[in-house]
């Protein structure tokens, strides 16, 4: 084995020796980067070192000390006098190198310890070389300055000491590190090439392997462990190649070192005498090694260490998934290994090797799962373990005879007497049970996915740790004692294998499983154990479409089904087998022939009292289903078309097919389907995946500005939860009389029929009595005996169709082509159309048709209605019905005039202006006798004076109106003087009746009304501007400045007098305002009259129109702030209609062109810096 690093001590003893604790607890305590050659990754490792004596160390080296020991030669001194080190330590020092290099040592460090409290009284003017100098100055050069360091006691309370110690740990780690570098290069290098040398007869591997080996036990020892078990994975790569080898011929001269046995005759296939499983006890592992040092090892047992070494390092590693991932492979190469290698085992030598070999794999692997480790992820790797146990423990129950229904034989004890002895192993790894259960875990009960979740409790954990441990040799020793301990072991191993696949989702496996435990319980005779297995087998090859194998799982249900004397669900397994086409012929017809003709079978179908339910689907298959409509009417008869492909052998005689539909009241809103569509249902519409309504649901913190938490929720919360693993393949049996019971209605099939192999179409009918919504649940097919029934009843319905009872209609329609406006106010000629729906009209019924409100009908042609109602109903009533039902018909009317109202003013004078103009589609009408007058908007409460209204067109004047002429009428207003609020509110109205339609003659003249309110529109300003030339112009230029005159007049006192802001708009385009062009104008005083003075630029020539003139209301800010409002800044409020009235609106100037010799703008300095560069440009 490796030896760990040597720290070799010279000089002062009692100084090293003072150290040597402190020195041998802070080495390992911190890592160290260790940078190896050919570009590796860099690691870091932990040191720990033998402090010896440098006599010790040589005498090591005379008895043969391993060649990868890495060795760092110290010499202690504490010498403060530099005339001292000069007599006797100069010496000492000098002589110990000699030492070294004699040897070929050179690592090697000089430690200088500072003993001394200070030199409080030492010179500070004058240096002095210490005797750490002299050291340096005599014994290294600048390369090896690193060899001698300098460090204070570290017991002492200053912080330099630390730090000086931390600087030692540190210098040491690193020469160490150096050194082993140095060794492994040169190591690595002979290595290969004693591996290059392996086709040399003299070359052996077990001799190669302990070099290599003791590579991998440096790295461990420096815990490097990936680097370990890189070599012990070339070692295993190299065996593997050379027995490949090996077996196609090439055999080495060393490779009979692995048979194992003192025969040396050629001819004679050697055997084997021993086989002892896996172990991973330290102890048998130290044995092998021996063995491998004696070269009497055999191959299995070196495949057995070297897995072993190969397990440790993985745990050691942390990752027992990976060690599971390789035993499989580890399990199946040495049976491979031993066949190319012509070496014989007695039968069940491999078994009992591989059954122990999983075993303690399985419980090295326990220990770390119990420990909190990923359960899915080692499931994945251990379910196949537990299965390749099961598979080896039945083997060796067949060859021991421990199998249900046999008896072991002398030859068979004998057998197990010998495979007991061939486990050879060492008594302390039976009696060392705290140092394995400590390493492995709890035995045979960790690991296991499906005993953990049996196994829960106070109590059961309690009696598990009661039970005394087990290793894998006494588990393997009790299962092959007796047929009791044999069938408890593999129901065990069973359960685990199945339970392990089926947590991890390998249902496919555990069912496998399943086949094999049917087996044995068929053995142990339990058919009643065994057909559960077959049952679930059998829902995994139907879903999956395993066809041949369904087959077989339905003739070993049956087998079952006969041992137990089930003979109702012997007949469904009969029908069955006989519709599997995966079978032979002869066999279907044979089951088929015996369901009819079997005394047992046919006993139990006739004694049932109901027919013997099978599932439809595993006999025959449904092509479609299909209607011809999705709805139909009361009264009605229902065809539905029926195609099946029956897979059984032989025809089938029926009595009577029918599909039950379970009707669903319907909502009385429901509407019938203008066009109703053909329905067929298809398997693959059941096959469609069912999809969960999911609900988006975000939950807001308080702000409501972000959200904290968004989640997907939904109501069909057995939808979500359901297993699908748990589901019958086929529906639960419901007997005919509980299937009428639930429908009430039936498509039945007209007659008896026969129903052949192959293709079959049947039609179904019904009648449909009452307005409903059915849905097909179920078919039906019943035996001409009654006593076999064929039912298939999917998830959902196979379809759904509605049946209706279609309500009496009314329908309304204008007689008028391409005229579809209903005008409100004018008789109009309508078509009304009534229907009865699905009800009867008996002789002589009558029908009540009433208008709503406003709405004034006819029975030959005339319609009227008030202008103002342009919503009334047509309702519809059946006095003759029993339930005298009520239909109404909305009808929307148009107005057939729109009315437009304007106030018009004209200096002080007010005139309203009403214009009437038709609808587009209400034809040609004749106005006369138009009146306006005033109105009050409550009564008894007058809204201000009278006021004169003069209609100001001709009294008797008759005007046409049509989509391309309209009416105009004309009011004066006559204002009370001094009023100084008025308020109008009028009713306009005109008489009119509608020319050229044959459908208003004979009808008198109707009016029509409409109302306008206006207030305060009386004038209160008038405003005049013009433009003029400035002094010394005769005419306006473009480009030259012009005054612009603003008079504002007051002509009528305001309620409510304010301030105004004046605003002189300009097109930029055509002038600019020079100077301001706003201000605010106090009009409390007793002048009427401001006269305003504006400065402007015209920029073009020709005759343009002035710049307009706008006044505001100016609020200043006391009186600003609106109800509700903080602001206080002042605003501007418009005046109402009429209140200002501008006389120079339209007024024109005439701008000529600049003169010929000026150029550019022309004015005074003062007045061109005033022009706003934004109305220029």
């Amino acid at each position: 084995m490796a030896a760990k690093p040597i720290v070799t001590c010279a000089g002062e003893a009692s100084m090293y020796n003072a150290f040597r604790p402190q020195l041998m607890e802070c080495l390992p305590q911190e890592p160290i980067e260790w940078r190896r050659s050919y570009g590796r990754t860099p690691k870091s490792v932990h040191l720990d070192a033998d402090l010896i004596t440098l006599d010790e160390f040589f005498r090591q080296l005379r008895e043969a000390r391993p060649r990868l020991t890495a060795a760092l030669h110290t010499f202690w001194t504490d010498c403060a006098d530099v005339d001292t080190y000069r007599s006797t330590v100069k010496d000492q020092i000098s002589n110990w190198l000699v030492t070294l290099r004699r040897h070929s040592l050179h690592d090697w460090l000089i430690i200088h310890v500072d003993t001394t409290e200070g030199r409080k009284g030492a010179n500070k003017l004058l240096p002095r070389t210490t005797v750490m100098d002299r050291i340096k100055s005599d014994f290294t050069t600048k390369q090896e300055a690193n060899r001698c360091i300098s460090v204070w006691d570290p017991n002492r309370t200053d912080p330099r000491a630390v730090e000086s110690w931390n600087s030692l740990m540190f210098r040491m780690r690193q020469l160490f590190v150096n050194a082993y570098a140095k060794v492994i290069s040169q190591y690595e290098s002979d290595m290969r090439g004693l591996r290059e040398r392996r086709t040399d007869p003299t070359w052996r591997f077990n001799s190669y392997f302990l070099v290599q080996e003791e590579l991998a036990l440096v790295f461990e020892l420096v815990s490097l462990h990936e680097d370990a078990l890189l070599q012990y994975d070339e070692l295993d790569a190299l065996l593997s190649q050379f027995i490949i080898n090996a077996g196609a011929g090439d055999i080495p001269p060393w490779i009979h070192c692995f048979i194992g046995y003192e025969d040396t005759n050629p001819e004679q296939c050697p055997v084997l005498t021993t086989w002892p499983g896996l172990s991973l006890s330290k102890r048998i592992i130290s044995h092998l090694r021996s063995l491998i040092l004696e070269d009497k090892i055999s191959l299995l047992e070196l495949r057995n260490y070297l897995f072993a070494r190969q397990c440790l390092l993985l745990l050691l590693l942390n990752r027992p998934w990976e060690l599971c991932e390789r035993a499989l492979p580890f399990l199946r190469t040495l049976p491979k290994d031993l066949e190319r290698l012509n070496l014989s085992l007695p039968p069940g030598a491999l078994a009992a090797w591989g059954f122990l070999s999983v075993l303690e794999i399985l419980n090295a692997v326990s220990a770390y799962q119990e420990q909190g480790g990923d359960v899915d992820s080692f499931s994945h790797h251990t379910a196949p373990l537990w299965e390749y146990a099961r598979k080896k423990l039945y083997e060796l129950g067949s060859l021991c005879g421990l199998l249900p229904g046999e008896s072991s034989t002398s030859a068979q004890l004998h057998l197990v007497v010998q495979l007991i002895a061939g486990l050879e192993l060492l008594e302390e790894e039976e009696l060392d049970i705290s140092n394995t259960t400590s390493s492995t875990g709890t035995g045979n009960r960790g690991g296991s996915r499906g005993r953990s979740d049996r196994d829960s409790g106070s109590e059961d954990s309690q009696s598990e740790d009661d039970e005394p441990f087990q290793t894998p040799l006494m588990k393997l020793k009790e299962a092959i004692s007796s047929q009791d301990a044999f069938r408890k072991q593999f129901l065990e191993f069973c359960e685990l294998a199945m339970g392990t696949y089926k947590h991890i989702g390998h249902f496919r496996a555990a069912r496998l499983i399943g086949q094999d435990l049917a087996g044995f319980y068929l053995k142990m005779n339990e058919p009643q154990q065994a057909i559960s297995f077959y049952k679930d087998s059998l829902k995994v090859y139907a879903k999956e479409g395993w066809l041949s194998l369904v087959g077989q799982a339905l003739l070993q249900m049956a087998h079952c089904q006969e041992l137990m004397g089930d003979w109702p669900r012997l007949a469904r397994s009969c029908a069955q087998i006989a519709a599997c086409g995966a079978l032979p012929h002869d066999d279907r017809r044979r089951f088929w022939r015996r369901l009819w003709d079997d005394e047992k079978l046919l006993k139990a179908r006739t004694q049932a009292g109901e027919p013997i339910s099978i599932p439809a689907n595993a006999v025959l298959e449904i092509i479609s289903i299909s209607l011809p409509a999705d709805s139909f009417d009361v009264g009605t008869t229902v065809v539905a078309t029926l195609e099946i492909n029956s897979r059984l052998v032989e025809p089938m005689q029926c009595s009577d097919v029918r599909l039950l539909v379970r009707p669903q009241s319907l909502p009385d809103a429901l509407a019938p389907s203008p066009s109703p569509s053909p329905v067929t249902f298809t398997p693959d519409s059941l096959g469609q995946p069912e999809y969960l309504d999911l609900e988006e649901y975000v939950e807001y913190n308080k702000t409501g500005r972000s959200a904290t938490m968004a989640t997907l929720q939904t109501k069909d919360i057995n939808l979500a939860l359901r297993r699908k693993d748990s589901q019958a393949v086929y529906h639960r049996e419901v007997s005919l009389e509980q299937s009428l019971s639930m429908a009430q209605g039936h498509l039945v099939a007209d007659g008896p029929l026969t129903l052949t192999p192959g293709h079959n179409v049947i039609q179904l009918q019904m009648q449909a009595d009452e307005k409903s919504l059915c849905r097909a649940v179920q078919l039906i097919i019943l035996d001409s005996s009654h006593s076999l029934q064929l039912l298939e009843s999917p998830s959902k319905p196979f379809f759904t169709f509605k049946i209706l009872s279609q309500a009496p209609s009314l329908a309304i329609y204008k007689t008028c082509p391409g005229n579809h406006e209903i005008l409100s106010g004018t008789p109009q000629v309508f078509r009304v159309c009534v229907t009865a729906g699905s009800n009867s009209l008996p002789q002589g019924a009558e029908v009540l048709i009433s208008g709503g409100r406003g709405l004034v009908m006819a029975p030959v042609s005339s319609v009227a209605t008030d202008p103002l109602s342009l919503a009334p109903d047509v309702f519809l009533s059946f006095p003759w019905l029993p339930e005298h039902p009520v239909v109404e018909a909305k009808l929307s009317f148009t107005t057939p005039f729109s009315v437009h109202h304007t106030l018009h003013t004209a200096d002080q004078k007010k005139f309203v202006h009403v214009v009437v103009q038709s609808h587009p589609e209400g034809g040609t009408f004749s106005l006369e006798s138009p009146m306006l007058s005033q109105q009050q908007s409550s009564p008894g409460k007058p809204d201000g004076p009278s006021l004169q209204l003069k209609l100001l067109n001709p009294a008797d004047e008759k005007i046409v109106v049509n989509r391309q002429c309209q009416a105009s009428y004309m009011w004066e207003v006559f204002i009370p003087p001094s009023t100084p609020s008025v308020h109008l509110k009028a009713e306009f109205s005109v008489a009119y009746q509608q020319l050229s339609s044959e459908e208003a003659e004979g009808h008198s003249q109707q009016r029509m009304k409409s109302v306008m309110e206006y207030r305060d529109f009386q004038t209160i300003y008038t405003l005049r501007s013009k433009v003029e030339p400035l002094k010394g112009s005769e005419f306006c230029r473009s480009k030259v400045v012009c005054m612009m005159t603003i008079q504002l007049l007051r002509v009528l006192q305001p309620v409510a007098p304010s301030p105004v802001m004046f605003e002189v708009l300009a097109d930029p385009s055509t002038w600019a305002i020079v100077g301001r062009s706003s201000g605010v104008l106090n009009v409390d005083s007793d002048s009427k009259e401001h006269v305003l003075h504006v400065e402007v630029m015209p920029l073009v020539s020709g005759s343009l129109s002035i710049p307009s003139v706008r006044i505001s209301r100016y609020l200043p800010a006391s009186s600003s702030p609106l109800p509700g409002s903080s602001s206080s800044m002042p605003r501007l409020e418009a005046f109402a209609v009429g209140q200002v009235y501008n006389f120079s609106k339209t007024a024109l100037v005439h701008v000529i062109s600049p003169s010929s010799g000026s150029h550019g703008l022309q004015g005074t300095p003062e007045q061109l810096s005033r022009i706003s560069l934004s109305s220029v440009f």
